[in-house]
Protein backbone atom coordinates (compact mmCIF):
# COMPACT_ATOMS: atom_id res chain seq x y z
CA UNK A 1 0.00 0.00 0.00
CA UNK A 2 0.94 3.38 -1.03
CA UNK A 3 -1.12 5.85 0.80
CA UNK A 4 -1.30 9.65 0.69
CA UNK A 5 -2.88 11.76 3.27
CA UNK A 6 -3.42 15.21 3.99
CA UNK A 7 -4.96 17.47 6.71
CA UNK A 8 -5.80 21.28 5.92
CA UNK A 9 -6.37 23.86 8.36
CA UNK A 10 -6.80 27.25 7.01
CA UNK A 11 -7.55 30.07 10.20
CA UNK A 12 -7.87 32.56 7.91
CA UNK A 13 -7.73 33.75 4.06
CA UNK A 14 -3.98 34.51 4.75
CA UNK A 15 -2.93 31.93 7.08
CA UNK A 16 -2.90 27.93 5.69
CA UNK A 17 -1.70 25.04 7.73
CA UNK A 18 -1.27 21.92 6.10
CA UNK A 19 0.27 18.26 7.56
CA UNK A 20 0.94 15.46 4.39
CA UNK A 21 2.39 12.25 4.74
CA UNK A 22 2.95 10.01 2.20
CA UNK A 23 4.44 6.40 0.92
CA UNK A 24 6.43 5.74 -2.83
CA UNK A 25 8.08 3.15 -3.75
CA UNK A 26 11.31 3.39 -6.72
CA UNK A 27 11.75 0.76 -9.13
CA UNK A 28 15.31 0.03 -10.05
CA UNK A 29 15.50 0.92 -14.13
CA UNK A 30 16.42 -1.94 -16.49
CA UNK A 31 20.03 -1.12 -16.63
CA UNK A 32 20.36 -1.01 -13.25
CA UNK A 33 19.02 -4.83 -13.48
CA UNK A 34 21.03 -6.17 -16.49
CA UNK A 35 24.19 -8.28 -15.68
CA UNK A 36 25.48 -8.00 -18.60
CA UNK A 37 29.43 -6.66 -18.22
CA UNK A 38 30.64 -3.60 -19.62
CA UNK A 39 34.87 -3.18 -19.66
CA UNK A 40 36.47 -0.35 -20.53
CA UNK A 41 39.95 -1.33 -19.46
CA UNK A 42 41.91 -4.06 -18.30
CA UNK A 43 40.80 -2.30 -14.35
CA UNK A 44 37.78 -1.16 -14.96
CA UNK A 45 34.71 -2.84 -15.46
CA UNK A 46 30.61 -2.49 -14.74
CA UNK A 47 27.59 -4.49 -14.46
CA UNK A 48 24.00 -4.45 -13.47
CA UNK A 49 22.57 -6.24 -10.51
CA UNK A 50 19.65 -8.74 -10.87
CA UNK A 51 18.93 -9.07 -7.40
CA UNK A 52 19.14 -5.09 -6.40
CA UNK A 53 15.74 -4.24 -4.73
CA UNK A 54 13.09 -1.33 -4.93
CA UNK A 55 13.15 1.65 -2.27
CA UNK A 56 10.41 2.22 -0.80
CA UNK A 57 10.34 6.14 0.36
CA UNK A 58 8.34 7.53 3.62
CA UNK A 59 7.48 11.23 3.77
CA UNK A 60 5.68 13.91 6.03
CA UNK A 61 5.61 17.09 5.27
CA UNK A 62 4.47 20.17 8.06
CA UNK A 63 3.63 23.49 5.79
CA UNK A 64 2.54 27.17 6.92
CA UNK A 65 1.46 29.06 4.15
CA UNK A 66 1.03 33.08 4.12
CA UNK A 67 -1.13 35.14 1.99
CA UNK A 68 -0.44 32.69 -1.00
CA UNK A 69 3.04 33.58 -1.72
CA UNK A 70 5.26 32.70 1.22
CA UNK A 71 5.30 28.60 1.96
CA UNK A 72 7.17 27.49 4.90
CA UNK A 73 7.95 23.78 5.22
CA UNK A 74 9.73 21.21 7.35
CA UNK A 75 10.07 17.69 6.07
CA UNK A 76 11.17 14.67 7.13
CA UNK A 77 12.12 11.53 4.70
CA UNK A 78 12.87 8.38 5.14
CA UNK A 79 14.25 5.81 2.51
CA UNK A 80 14.80 1.95 3.11
CA UNK A 81 16.90 -0.26 1.03
CA UNK A 82 18.72 2.97 -1.26
CA UNK A 83 20.33 1.78 -4.27
CA UNK A 84 23.50 3.16 -5.97
CA UNK A 85 26.06 2.54 -8.01
CA UNK A 86 29.27 2.04 -6.03
CA UNK A 87 32.73 1.49 -7.18
CA UNK A 88 34.49 -1.22 -5.22
CA UNK A 89 38.02 -1.54 -5.47
CA UNK A 90 39.88 -5.37 -5.09
CA UNK A 91 42.28 -5.13 -2.99
CA UNK A 92 44.24 -7.90 -4.33
CA UNK A 93 43.83 -7.48 -8.45
CA UNK A 94 43.06 -3.47 -8.31
CA UNK A 95 40.07 -4.00 -10.59
CA UNK A 96 36.90 -1.93 -10.15
CA UNK A 97 34.00 -3.05 -10.53
CA UNK A 98 30.92 -0.66 -11.09
CA UNK A 99 27.75 -1.86 -9.50
CA UNK A 100 24.55 -0.88 -8.17
CA UNK A 101 23.44 -2.05 -4.45
CA UNK A 102 21.20 -1.52 -2.27
CA UNK A 103 23.70 -0.37 0.28
CA UNK A 104 22.10 2.39 3.10
CA UNK A 105 19.19 3.25 4.51
CA UNK A 106 18.47 7.03 4.38
CA UNK A 107 16.96 9.68 6.65
CA UNK A 108 16.37 13.46 6.02
CA UNK A 109 15.12 16.28 8.30
CA UNK A 110 14.98 19.79 6.93
CA UNK A 111 13.63 23.35 6.50
CA UNK A 112 12.40 24.61 3.12
CA UNK A 113 11.28 28.65 2.28
CA UNK A 114 9.98 29.92 -0.95
CA UNK A 115 8.11 33.43 -1.68
CA UNK A 116 6.51 34.04 -5.10
CA UNK A 117 7.54 38.12 -5.68
CA UNK A 118 4.43 39.66 -8.04
CA UNK A 119 4.25 43.56 -6.87
CA UNK A 120 4.72 45.16 -10.47
CA UNK A 121 3.20 43.33 -13.99
CA UNK A 122 6.50 43.37 -15.14
CA UNK A 123 8.42 41.43 -12.92
CA UNK A 124 7.66 37.75 -11.74
CA UNK A 125 10.03 36.28 -8.97
CA UNK A 126 10.27 32.86 -7.47
CA UNK A 127 12.96 32.81 -4.96
CA UNK A 128 13.77 30.01 -2.21
CA UNK A 129 16.12 28.12 0.03
CA UNK A 130 16.67 24.65 1.19
CA UNK A 131 18.90 23.32 4.09
CA UNK A 132 18.67 19.51 5.47
CA UNK A 133 20.36 17.16 7.75
CA UNK A 134 20.58 13.79 6.35
CA UNK A 135 22.27 10.35 8.10
CA UNK A 136 23.32 7.58 5.27
CA UNK A 137 23.43 4.43 7.59
CA UNK A 138 25.02 1.85 5.63
CA UNK A 139 24.30 -1.39 5.53
CA UNK A 140 27.43 -3.21 3.44
CA UNK A 141 30.76 -2.97 4.26
CA UNK A 142 31.80 -0.77 0.99
CA UNK A 143 30.15 2.35 2.62
CA UNK A 144 30.53 3.56 5.94
CA UNK A 145 27.96 5.59 7.81
CA UNK A 146 28.14 8.84 7.40
CA UNK A 147 26.01 12.29 8.32
CA UNK A 148 25.96 15.79 7.29
CA UNK A 149 24.01 18.88 6.13
CA UNK A 150 23.24 20.33 2.60
CA UNK A 151 21.51 23.82 1.43
CA UNK A 152 20.80 25.86 -1.50
CA UNK A 153 19.70 28.54 -2.78
CA UNK A 154 17.30 29.84 -5.79
CA UNK A 155 15.68 32.53 -7.77
CA UNK A 156 13.61 32.50 -10.94
CA UNK A 157 12.80 35.87 -12.86
CA UNK A 158 10.78 36.58 -15.67
CA UNK A 159 10.32 40.32 -17.04
CA UNK A 160 8.02 41.75 -19.39
CA UNK A 161 10.20 43.87 -21.33
CA UNK A 162 7.57 46.06 -23.54
CA UNK A 163 3.87 47.32 -22.85
CA UNK A 164 2.76 45.22 -25.64
CA UNK A 165 3.97 41.84 -23.74
CA UNK A 166 5.83 40.10 -26.05
CA UNK A 167 9.32 40.54 -25.49
CA UNK A 168 10.61 38.45 -22.11
CA UNK A 169 13.60 37.81 -20.32
CA UNK A 170 14.22 34.73 -17.82
CA UNK A 171 17.31 35.43 -15.15
CA UNK A 172 17.64 31.74 -13.41
CA UNK A 173 20.05 31.51 -10.77
CA UNK A 174 20.99 29.21 -8.06
CA UNK A 175 23.79 28.51 -5.35
CA UNK A 176 24.52 25.50 -4.06
CA UNK A 177 26.62 25.55 -1.01
CA UNK A 178 28.93 23.15 -0.07
CA UNK A 179 28.12 20.18 2.08
CA UNK A 180 27.46 16.52 2.25
CA UNK A 181 24.81 14.67 -0.38
CA UNK A 182 24.09 11.06 0.91
CA UNK A 183 28.20 9.58 0.88
CA UNK A 184 29.24 12.47 -1.43
CA UNK A 185 30.91 16.11 -0.42
CA UNK A 186 29.75 18.58 -2.88
CA UNK A 187 31.57 21.84 -3.17
CA UNK A 188 29.95 25.57 -4.10
CA UNK A 189 28.51 25.53 -7.48
CA UNK A 190 26.90 28.51 -8.68
CA UNK A 191 24.44 28.38 -11.75
CA UNK A 192 23.07 30.84 -14.09
CA UNK A 193 20.54 30.40 -17.00
CA UNK A 194 19.72 33.35 -18.98
CA UNK A 195 16.75 33.02 -21.91
CA UNK A 196 14.89 35.63 -24.26
CA UNK A 197 11.36 34.86 -25.70
CA UNK A 198 9.57 36.57 -28.18
CA UNK A 199 6.68 36.37 -29.93
CA UNK A 200 5.43 37.46 -33.41
CA UNK A 201 2.44 37.63 -35.80
CA UNK A 202 0.06 38.69 -32.64
CA UNK A 203 1.49 36.66 -30.52
CA UNK A 204 0.95 33.41 -32.69
CA UNK A 205 4.54 32.98 -32.88
CA UNK A 206 7.44 31.80 -30.32
CA UNK A 207 10.70 32.53 -30.64
CA UNK A 208 12.74 31.48 -27.25
CA UNK A 209 16.53 31.69 -27.39
CA UNK A 210 18.16 30.40 -24.45
CA UNK A 211 22.03 30.25 -22.95
CA UNK A 212 22.39 27.77 -20.04
CA UNK A 213 25.18 27.05 -17.14
CA UNK A 214 26.69 30.43 -18.45
CA UNK A 215 29.42 30.28 -14.90
CA UNK A 216 30.28 27.11 -16.25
Amino acid sequence: LFPTAYVTYAASDDHLYSLNYSRRIRRPDFDYLNPFVIRTSPYYYSEGNPFLKPSFIDNVDFSYVRKQKWVNSIYYSHVSDFSQNLSIVDANTNVTRDTPLNYANTYQLGFSTSYNFSKWSWWNSFTGFNMNYQHVRSKTDFVQSTDGYNGYLYTNNDFTLNKSKSVFLGLNYAWQLPGRYQIFHISSLHMLDVSMKFLFFKKNLSLTVAAEDLLN
